[in-house]
Parts: C-alpha cells; structure tokens; sequence
C-alpha cells in the first residue's frame, strides 16, 4: 500500500496485487460487456488486483471512497465488467485517511451504478485492450461523505489503471499514477 498527498487537502492510498479488508461479496450484480480488438485478445497482465481509497476537502464536506478490482485477462473478444450490489447490514470499516464519519464496507445500489458508468465512459473514450473479467470485489463508503460522482470517477480510474498495466508500452516498475489521480480528482 503507497499513500499519496495530492494536495489541497487530499489524500489517497493505492493497493497494487493486494486488496484491503474491505472485499465483500454480493448474488446481486450490474453486469456489462465490452467488445476488444481482436488482434490483441491474450495480453499479459502485470498486476490482477487494484484498489484506491480517496479523501477529498470539497468545502462544506469531506469526500470519500474506496474501490478494489480484479482483473483476468482472457482469450476473448469481450471484457466484462461485473459491479457487486450490496444493500443490506454493512460492516463498519477503520480507515486512517477518513475518520470523520462511519465508514461501511459495501456498495449501495446508486454507488455501483456510478462505478458501472464510470467503467463505460472509460471505455466509451478508450477501445479495451484485452478480453477478460474485470470485477469490482472491494468497496468502502460513508453515510455523509460519498457520492455517485466519487464513485463513478473511482470505476474509470481503475479501468484506465488496467488498461495501461496490459498495455506493454506503457509497463513500467514504478507506475506514475499522476494521470490515474488526474481522472479522479478531475485536474487536468
């Protein structure tokens, strides 16, 4: 886990091949799927999971979210984007960055669509680069200081991080995640 001060006052923590004690599991699921380019079905992949937690100061309120990934690349001509639905008793989640209200482990049903709307502007901008499964299994929130549009901006974020991680020009040791912070906190 690497944390990051992004300045005017926020923060953030990225997991690259682990995940936080946030990862639940849901039978309700937004499903959605993406045609690839066929000549390059089969790419590797460097890193399988990803996740990103974020703190924002948007003046009258604290912004907050975290979102965790998985993603397995496949020969196939389709990636699918699989976001868990989970709207029932939520266990309580202890964050060093967010301690200003409850923090849930979970995903309300009008955070997941953010994520699934995120995932699609991604790749309405951007073609996939590999068939596979890309399933959101990690997510934290607050009752007070998250929205859709923290969530959504989480979702594209988190393709655009695998997208880059198969696309072999772009592997690097040490990932510059100033672009990644770029989609979320909408700097440009």
């Amino acid at each position: 886990m690497k944390s990051f001060d992004l300045g005017m006052h926020r923060e953030a923590r990225i997991w690259q091949d682990a995940l936080p004690e946030a990862c639940f599991s849901s039978p309700t699921t937004l499903k959605t799927s993406v045609s690839v380019r066929p000549s390059t079905n089969g790419a590797l992949l460097r890193c399988q999971s990803f996740c990103i937690e974020y703190k924002a100061n948007l003046g009258g309120r604290i912004g907050y979210g975290l979102l965790g990934s998985t993603f397995t690349t496949m020969a196939s001509d389709i990636l699918t984007v699989t976001v868990p639905v989970k709207s029932d008793v939520w266990a309580s989640f202890s964050t060093p960055i967010y301690r200003i209200d409850n923090v849930f482990v979970g995903l309300p049903a009008y955070f997941a669509n953010a994520v699934l709307t995120g995932s699609m502007d991604y790749f309405a901008d951007h073609e996939p680069i590999t068939g596979g499964n890309l399933s959101f299994v990690a997510a934290a929130f607050s009752d007070v200081g998250s929205s859709p549009d923290i969530f959504r901006r989480l979702g594209l974020a988190s393709c655009h991080y695998f997208m880059l991680q198969v696309n072999q020009s772009r592997i690097q040791d040490d990932v510059d995640f100033d672009e990644l912070f770029s989609l979320i906190t909408g700097d440009v």
